[in-house]
């Protein structure tokens, strides 16, 4: 397992975004109501299936592990698009990604190519390594601003902002209409008082 830093592609989705939306979006949310990550077992089926490693014997504290790992991710999502108490929760976040960064750390392979992040660690521990690897390729590429997670309070998404120039704040055109028209209906009633 690698993940390889090459030359910025500012906008491209890669494996990196899939696997970073897919890991936020495992939580229960309106799209997806099951928690995918509730026990070991569970953990272990995810990271093997999004091709971020095999974790046999995964145990629930791994599961909590993941779990806490998966909400510092969404607060530092949350203030990518603005939003007022994601903002708050960053500090907090930060210092969490920066524990498990030591915990799971990754390994620097510099080639005439490029460089190549290794993970480091066996089992669950490499796969959170990975995980963390996904990250900073993203940042390498200057991307990371670019995975969010939906605005629309109701839904929280996490999502690849594809627009040109990374202002996307909703998941979809149905999320961004519903907003649309909680904020005409917000207004009304305002001008109504």
């Amino acid at each position: 397992m690698k993940v390889t830093l090459g030359p910025a592609r500012a906008g491209a989705e890669c494996l990196s975004s899939d696997l970073l939306v897919g890991f936020v979006n495992s939580r229960p949310h309106h799209k997806q109501p099951a928690e995918l990550l509730a026990d070991g077992p569970a953990v272990a089926e995810w990271f093997e299936a999004a091709g971020a490693g095999s974790t046999p014997g995964a145990t629930d504290a791994d599961a909590a592990t993941a779990r806490e790992l998966r909400d510092a991710l969404l607060s530092i999502l949350r203030a990518h698009v603005g939003c007022d108490e994601g903002a708050a929760m960053v500090p907090a976040a930060e210092a969490h990604l920066q524990r498990a960064a030591s915990r799971f750390p990754v390994t620097t392979i510099v080639t005439s190519e490029g460089c190549e992040l290794h993970p480091t660690g066996t089992g669950i521990d490499r796969s959170f390594s990975y995980l963390l690897s996904a990250v900073a390729d993203l940042a390498s590429r200057g991307a990371w601003a670019r995975v969010k997670v939906c605005k629309n309070d109701t839904c929280y998404t996490a999502f690849f902002d594809k627009t040109r120039n990374s202002s996307a704040l909703y998941c979809s055109t149905a999320c961004s209409g519903q907003m649309a028209t909680r904020a005409y209906r917000e207004r009304k009633k305002e001008c109504a008082i």
